[in-house]
């Protein structure tokens, strides 16, 4: 269950601004933006997004935004993030057009990406540098109602996906593992300026993703002579990653007095379901149906002083999840109790506690910018795991950090504006668990590999960093 948390952490963190999808992380594997192809002002300044506007990524973040809009606008955003110790990379290219009249505004991206996995000494030679393509759209549209000082739009984003970062690390023993499968998101907004510069955002939104992984294993005669004898024979187990989200998310923006502080809140929730589950060979619970509350509450300062702008977010993130097994067949537990078909076998209850900090930093020039960001995130759960087979109870607490370092430039040219920026993010890799003074990482035995439900140890960690470049070329068209 934790790997399929995990997952939808993994997945939902980039792939759409700011938090209308809250991300559940339950082992800190280390991943990339595979689905940001939106392009940001404030990436440099460690994302800042509470107090901070943003007129480039803000109408992704929430579709009534696209109301900030002026004029026509074309961007083209070349993507490139590399994780070390080999554990994966993506390129991506996107086109977008962005439009913002005196009644209507709307905004429409395509990006093609090139997905690489991690190295996997267990796969066929040239299999481990195997290359997938994935493709992502994104539409908004909106109209102005001047007569209430708002705006309403509707966003929709769909992702045909043939891999997922960070998916490999969680079939450790194959030798093949094919994706498919989509993402849909659909969103309503609403945006509202009051008296004093002043806003509120209010944003609905439904999220479907359903994922399919095909996993070959080797599986060998006994004796085994070599590895190239005919008694190796191969055995492909198909898993079905299914999850529904709902979601809502409110901001809420205000000056601080005459000196150029400005204030804002921010509040999310989603409620998700988990239908399906993949069994990973990193947990031992095939399948598990489950459901998921998650939620965020922060806050966000900025001051703007003369050509310089700093500030600060912090958010707080209480989560609950739980799952369950159910017996496919009748089974016996250890007191001799027989657990019927369709009972539950196991039951995982989770309780995350997690911060999120912020800051940034820019300094305006009269034809370029400097950003510098800093973001720390903290990651702390415990389980309380009930298994009716073996009719035992288990504890287990974890808690990890996560640092980003971001920066960045922005030339603002006679034709065209170039935004250069960069991200580098520590604190993340390749978990392993650590059982009587051993450390396991990498490649895990079956018997092993159960540390992501529930560690029969402390969880170690091979650390790796991620590297992130973006280039945007934002060109005016009017």
């Amino acid at each position: 269950m934790i790997g399929k948390i995990w997952l939808l952490g993994m997945l939902c963190m980039p792939v759409l601004a700011m938090a209308q999808l809250i991300p559940i992380k339950s082992v800190p594997i280390a991943t990339g933006e595979q689905f940001m192809i939106y392009p940001t002002q404030n990436y440099g300044m460690a994302g800042l997004s509470i107090a901070q506007d943003d007129t480039l990524l803000d109408p992704f973040s929430n579709p009534a935004r696209g109301a900030l809009l002026r004029g026509t606008s074309f961007y083209t955003l070349p993507t490139i993030y590399l994780i070390s110790e080999d554990l994966g990379s993506a390129r991506t290219f996107p086109l977008g057009l962005m439009h913002g009249s005196a009644d209507w505004f709307g905004a429409a991206v395509f990006s093609l990406q090139q997905l690489k996995g991690a190295g996997n000494s267990n796969f066929d030679p040239g299999l481990g540098n195997l290359s997938l393509t994935n493709a992502y759209f994104h539409g908004l549209f909106g109209k102005h109602m001047p007569d209430v000082r708002a705006a309403l739009a509707v966003g929709l984003t769909w992702a045909n996906l043939e891999g997922l970062d960070g998916v490999d690390l969680l079939y450790a023993n194959s030798r093949k593992i094919e994706q498919s499968g989509d993402m849909l998101n659909v969103s309503i907004g609403i945006y509202k300026e009051m008296a004093n510069k002043q806003t509120f955002d209010l944003l609905l939104l439904y999220n479907r993703f359903r994922m399919q992984h095909d996993v070959t294993y080797r599986n060998w005669g006994w004796p085994r002579v070599d590895f190239t004898s005919d008694q190796a024979s191969e055995n492909i187990v198909r898993n079905n990653d299914h999850s529904n989200t709902i979601g809502m998310q409110v901001g809420y923006t205000r000056p601080l007095g005459s000196k150029g502080w400005q204030f804002g809140l921010h509040a999310a929730g989603n409620w998700k379901s988990h239908p399906k589950i993949p069994n990973y060979e990193l947990q031992n619970i095939p399948r598990d149906p489950g459901d998921s509350d998650a939620y965020q509450v922060g806050f966000g300062l900025v001051h703007h002083k003369n050509r310089s702008t700093f500030g600060f977010d912090v958010i707080y993130e209480p989560i609950w999840s739980n799952t369950w097994a159910d017996a496919a067949e009748p089974i016996e537990s250890a007191s001799g109790r027989i657990i019927q078909p369709g009972q539950i076998t196991v039951n995982n209850d989770f309780e995350f506690s997690n911060m999120i900090m912020r800051f940034g930093l820019n300094t305006r020039g009269t034809a370029r910018d400097f950003q510098l960001g800093l973001q720390v995130r903290s990651i702390s759960y415990s389980l309380d795991q009930y298994n009716y087979v073996e009719e035992r109870r288990r504890d287990l607490q974890e808690s990890w950090m996560e640092w980003g370092l971001t920066w960045g430039w922005n030339f603002r040219l006679s034709d065209f504006t170039l935004l250069y920026q960069g991200s580098l993010l520590s604190g993340v890799g390749r978990p392993g668990v650590n059982l009587g003074g051993t450390r396991m990482t990498g490649n895990f035995s079956a018997d092993a590999a159960n540390f992501i439900i529930a560690p029969s140890g402390s969880l170690t960690l091979q650390e790796a960093v991620v590297f992130t470049h973006r280039i945007t070329f934002l060109i005016p068209l009017d």
